[in-house]
């Protein structure tokens, strides 16, 4: 499968499914949603813009309050995924409102994408202050890009380990690039594809004014990104899965 049979794919499956990824997320993506609206009107326009122009540094009650919002929609976020990958891969439909919740589940995922996103990032910190000691930084901006791409790409090489553990398996992170070995040459495609689709899907919202209507349009983009990603890395998994075999 190539990487745009693969972005095809997700898209479909969400397209197919949408009253099923409507019921798995409505409830939970509204909460979080409330959570975002607090957290915005909560705060100081005159004073974003003086943190934003560097002219003070954010006051302790803001970042404190940042964390916690972006602790209380990430669990939310997990929460939503872990019940679209178990419907996906599992034909597992939600018996009420909500999807069933596991809070160990949740959490474990939540605490490998910091793992994984940690990861990622120590790597890439690393690679650019060895590169920046050989190369101009002319050079260096000009690879920005690519090396997005690439961080973004081993995040997907990774996802199996997060998908096991919605699915209650366990898959270590060498498992996990390992298993997607087959698939690898889709994945980048896949990646760019998906970078490119965000950037149009963000752009309304730099023509937005701060507020509630920029939070609710981030929010349905948001949701957007996470439905079709998490169809992505399921699909991914499952190829996988059937390559192991």
């Amino acid at each position: 499968m190539t990487g745009f049979q693969l972005f095809s794919a997700s898209i479909a499956r969400v397209k197919n499914n949408l009253p099923e990824a409507v019921a798995i997320s409505a409830v939970i993506w509204i909460a979080s949603i409330i959570i975002q609206l607090i957290f915005s009107e909560s705060l100081d326009v005159e004073q974003l813009e003086a943190i934003g122009s560097g002219v003070m540094a954010p006051p302790a009650n803001i970042l404190r309050n940042f964390a916690l919002m972006t602790l209380l929609t990430g669990f939310l976020t997990c929460w939503v995924a872990v019940g679209w990958h178990r419907f996906i891969l599992l034909g597992e439909r939600p018996k009420s409102a909500l999807p069933r919740l596991d809070a160990k589940v949740v959490l474990a995922y939540l605490g490998w994408t910091i793992v994984i996103a940690l990861i990622l990032t120590l790597g890439a910190a690393f690679a650019f202050s060895f590169a920046l000691a050989l190369l101009p930084m002319q050079i260096l901006v000009i690879a920005a890009l690519p090396a997005m791409v690439l961080i973004y790409y081993a995040s997907y090489r990774f996802s199996p380990v997060l998908v096991s553990l919605a699915l209650l398996e366990r898959v270590s992170l060498s498992q996990a690039w390992k298993m997607t070995h087959g698939v690898a040459g889709a994945i980048l495609p896949l990646v760019v594809l998906n970078m490119i689709a965000s950037v149009v899907l963000m752009l309304p919202s730099l023509f937005m004014p701060f507020g509630v209507i920029s939070t609710l349009y981030d929010s349905f983009a948001g949701w957007v990104v996470l439905i079709v990603s998490v169809s992505q890395i399921s699909l991914i998994y499952d190829l996988a899965k059937e390559s192991e075999q």
